[in-house]
């Protein structure tokens, strides 16, 4: 039995890998070298561009903080208006409108909110509220100047925002006088600065609103900006994606005035670009180092493999019997290897011709012998097998194939599905013996059959466990034997007790039920006439079985004249045919002396029929005889049928007897008979 040749333990590699790998290694540190170099100017690239984004978002917010203190200078300077103080709001419209020159409009509102005065719109027709009641909420809380976020205006009827100052009055907030600016006033913040086509300025409020954008302003304005480019903290530099979802390097800054920020943001692929070159020279180094060192190292390894290869074909030749090629070698470890190899051939071919004249013995001796015989090794993989052993070996593997070989399935003593040949030789191949273990094996047919598997370990000079020695033989007439012996054993014993136990209540009630001894002999002679005849039908079929007409025919038969019998062949299990029998025989023998069977125009009549459950109705009717009265007392014949056959119901109606009674449903329904399992 042939094997496949164990592998070395771990990968191998070619020469020529060894000798690059030894390439790439002394050119690594220069490699690793030129890229560290690379990459700090890199980083130094991209240090130097945050500093740039960092620079111009603070000049944007320092701007944007010079405007808002600008707004916040005109305010205090309307505040000191005398229109104001004497609350001269027609005089106080025209000297703010004139103040302001069109740049903004001004909104003053009391402390409730309501407007006084709007330069938006003609004196009078201001909206009764503000709409900005956050800023009056918050400037209540404050007592300072705020600078509101984004809200859509009631005059203006689009999105503007309030640079607001309090005016006191007893320390305590009277007015709130605003400036209504419009987003786009914002624009001119960048107008002329050094960005390039790829930078992008934003300012947002608070609550994230857009107010500003130097690209696509009328689209953005009044969005929200998204949360990755929003929560880095008062002034950061980090990657994120924007609006337009680009890969951007953005700057973030906090107005000192305004609960606003101002961002500015370049894609991230310029710092990409100012990577590719030196990304290229070092992509390019490598390329150029791992091709030397393949080059080279395929060069030098074609002197080493050509021998080594030689001398490897001729290990295969051995390994397949075949002649050794002795090939002359320049490589001094080449040369001496093949001329080893060619001395181990000789001796090889010389222990494998005995081996296998040993072999072919056993294998004869084997084959005679009358079970089966095999051996395993430690993995479980057969060594050898007689013939009828490898009767078994096939039937591991499944078949659906209606031509192949029979496959069987084996199951253990208790009925459960096993493994035949695995399962004891688990054992065995653990160092234990597993001796007399009995499967029944299952065809496809249905035929079964025993086999009785014994395992012992098989052990090397050094006593360790390196297969298992397995004997199967077929031991079916063995449990056969021994099952019908158990079977008929049981069934004697059984019979007889019940037999006993029938005779024995049969002469204790016969001697009750009767006057005299006299009397009593004839009721139990005729008793165990009935009884005997139901054993001879037994007999005669062989104890399978007898039919439920042939017994109600049989005890009838004198009174044929005067009884009618009607069902379907039924077939009765031996219990049944003694119980059934009795009963029978005692109804008839309680109507001929006191019922129907007593007058010369009674009638009875017996049928039966199967039950809607599988189980069997029988049915004694008697009509004609004398009038019918309850007994005083219950007699054999009742004891009999309520304890011995089934459920029974008896009705003393005054026309005459009814018997009815149910058999159970443990029967086998055929085609053409009922058969009552035993």
């Amino acid at each position: 039995m042939s094997s496949a040749a164990p592998s070395p333990k771990g990968a191998s590699y070619p020469a020529a890998a060894y000798l690059a790998l030894y390439g790439l290694a002394v050119a690594l540190p220069l490699l690793l070298l030129l890229g560290a170099l690379l990459y700090r100017s890199a980083v130094q690239e991209r240090e130097r561009l945050e500093q740039r984004l960092l620079q111009n978002v603070d000049a944007l917010t320092n701007d944007l903080d010079r405007d808002l203190d600008r707004d916040l200078a005109i305010l205090r300077t309307a505040a000191t208006f005398q229109s104001l103080k004497d609350e001269n709001w027609p005089a106080f419209y025209t000297q703010a409108k004139a103040a302001l020159q069109g740049r903004a409009y001004l909104i003053l509102v009391d402390a409730s909110g309501r407007q006084l005065v709007n330069t938006y719109v003609p004196y009078g027709e201001q909206p009764p509220m503000t709409g900005d009641p956050e800023t009056i909420k918050r400037m209540a809380e404050m007592k300072a100047p705020v600078v509101s976020n984004l809200f859509v205006s009631l005059v203006v009827k689009k999105p503007v925002y309030n640079v607001s100052i309090p005016i006191f009055d007893d320390g305590r907030v009277r007015f709130v006088m605003s400036l209504g600016l419009l987003p786009a006033d914002l624009a001119s913040l960048v107008a002329g600065r050094d960005f390039g086509p790829e930078w992008v300025a934003t300012i947002w409020d608070a609550n994230g609103a857009i107010l500003m954008r130097s690209r696509d302003m009328d689209r953005v304005v009044g969005k929200i900006v998204p949360d990755q480019m929003r929560a880095h903290g008062q002034r950061a530099v980090f990657r994120t994606t924007n609006l337009d979802n680009t890969d951007v390097l953005q700057a973030n800054v906090r107005s000192r005035i305004a609960d606003w920020t101002v961002a500015v943001n370049v894609p991230y692929s310029l710092i990409v670009q100012n990577w590719r070159t030196p990304l290229l020279i070092w992509v390019a180094a490598t390329i150029l180092a791992v091709a030397f060192a393949l080059i080279s190292g395929a060069l030098f390894a074609r002197l080493i493999t050509k021998p080594l290869s030689a001398a490897s074909g001729a290990a295969a030749a051995l390994g397949r019997g075949e002649p050794v090629p002795l090939a002359s070698s320049r490589l001094r470890e080449a040369a001496a290897f093949l001329r080893a190899l060619a001395t181990a051939q000789f001796e090889l071919a010389d222990r494998t011709a005995q081996l296998r004249e040993s072999e072919a013995r056993l294998a004869a001796m084997l084959d005679q012998m009358p079970c089966g015989v095999g051996l395993m090794d430690r993995e479980g993989r057969w060594i050898l097998a007689n013939a009828l052993m490898r009767r078994f070996i096939p039937q591991q593997i499944p078949s659906h194939n209606p031509q192949s070989r029979p496959r069987w399935r084996a199951f253990d003593a208790e009925g459960h599905p096993v493994d035949p040949i695995r399962w004891p030789s688990t054992r065995a191949l653990r160092g234990g013996n597993a001796n007399n273990l009995d499967f029944v094996y299952t065809d496809d047919e249905g035929k079964e059959f025993w086999v009785r598997k014994s395992a012992a370990p098989f052990r090397n000079t050094d006593g360790k466990v390196v297969g298992a020695v397995l004997v199967m033989e077929d031991v079916t007439e063995e449990k056969l034997a021994a099952d019908r012996e158990k079977m008929l054993t049981r069934e004697l014993i059984h019979r007889s007790n019940n037999l006993l136990a029938v005779v024995q209540a049969m002469a204790q009630r016969s001697l009750s039920d009767a006057d005299t001894v006299a009397e009593a002999k004839v009721k139990f002679d005729a008793r165990l006439q009935a009884l005997a005849r139901a054993y001879r039908r037994l007999r005669a079929s062989d104890w399978t079985g007898v039919s439920l007409g042939e017994i109600v025919h049989s005890e009838l038969e004198p009174y044929a004249a005067h009884a009618t019998i009607e069902g379907p062949e039924v077939r009765l299990n031996p219990q049944q045919v003694q119980n059934i029998s009795l009963a029978v025989h005692e109804l008839a023998t309680n109507a001929a002396k006191y019922g129907a069977l007593s007058k010369p125009g009674g009638k009875v009549n017996v049928s039966w029929r199967l039950g809607e459950n599988g189980g069997l109705k029988l049915r004694w009717q008697e009509r004609g005889g004398p009038p019918v009265t309850a007994p005083a007392r219950q007699g054999f014949g009742t004891t009999l049928l309520k304890r011995l056959v089934g459920e029974t119901r008896l009705v003393y109606a005054p026309e005459g007897v009814i018997c009815e009674i149910d058999l159970p449903p443990d029967m086998s329904v055929g085609p053409e008979r009922v058969e009552i399992a035993s």
